[in-house]
């Protein structure tokens, strides 16, 4: 006898990219509260503020003459670090847990949130870091941009990842690598070259030069 009613319900599961945008509305949540609730210094905001204010101005910000702040990132970072000219270290620090809330929500990694309750992450906040930011919105954009099906809108979308991630030189450089390798992205490896390497050439010298011989003087984030 055929079945006349079905006791299987359809599923509701959210998509992918419903759950990442629930996360990104859950992370502005929590990281209000966590900035509300623990002190936020301005140290490496106000530095990467003043290189960024730098860069946009003509001013090579890794001069011999400009001492009176430490900057470490890679010339290109202009590209992306411009909104720190009108956000304050809470606002970036909000958006960029968000961004790593909508990540994790997109990939299911539950277990991963055990990250917020370590003092690495209380450390972030703590001394004003973009970290979150960058480092979030590299991810996000590498994730949707195996979400699409355009090649140009894929590579497009790897190109921006790329660049946020290697703001942060130190830990974004491995996953770049890494994604390229497994990707076999070899165009947008190329054409990332072009666009953040040609325009600054004449910067990175002096940036390579301050890396290797200026190391970030780290407690001075807690003098203030």
């Amino acid at each position: 006898m055929k079945r006349l009613f079905s006791l299987d319900k359809p599923s509701t599961e959210p998509n992918s990219l419903t759950r990442s945008a629930f996360g990104f509305v859950l992370g502005v949540v929590f990281m209000v509260a966590v900035t509300k609730i623990f002190q936020v210094n301005d140290f490496d905001y106000l530095n990467v503020k003043a290189g960024v204010q730098a860069l946009i101005s003509g001013i090579n910000p890794w001069g011999e003459n400009l001492n009176s702040f430490e900057f470490f990132n890679p010339p290109f970072c202009v590209i992306f670090l411009w909104p720190l000219l009108f956000l304050g270290p809470k606002p970036i620090l909000i958006i960029g847990g968000a961004l790593i809330f909508a990540v994790l929500f997109f990939h299911k990694s539950w277990v991963a949130f055990s990250w917020f309750g370590t003092n690495l992450f209380l450390w972030i906040v703590s001394a004003g870091h973009i970290d979150m930011y960058v480092m979030g919105s590299g991810i996000l954009l590498l994730t949707l941009s195996d979400e699409v099906e355009d090649r140009r809108v894929k590579v497009f979308l790897r190109i921006l990842g790329y660049g946020y991630l290697l703001v942060k030189p130190q830990g974004g450089l491995f996953i770049v690598t890494l994604y390229i390798l497994l990707r076999k992205d070899w165009l947008g490896m190329i054409i990332s070259a072009l666009v953040y390497g040609a325009p600054f050439i004449s910067l990175y010298p002096d940036w390579i030069k301050t890396i290797l011989m200026t190391p970030p003087n780290w407690a001075g984030c807690y003098a203030n």
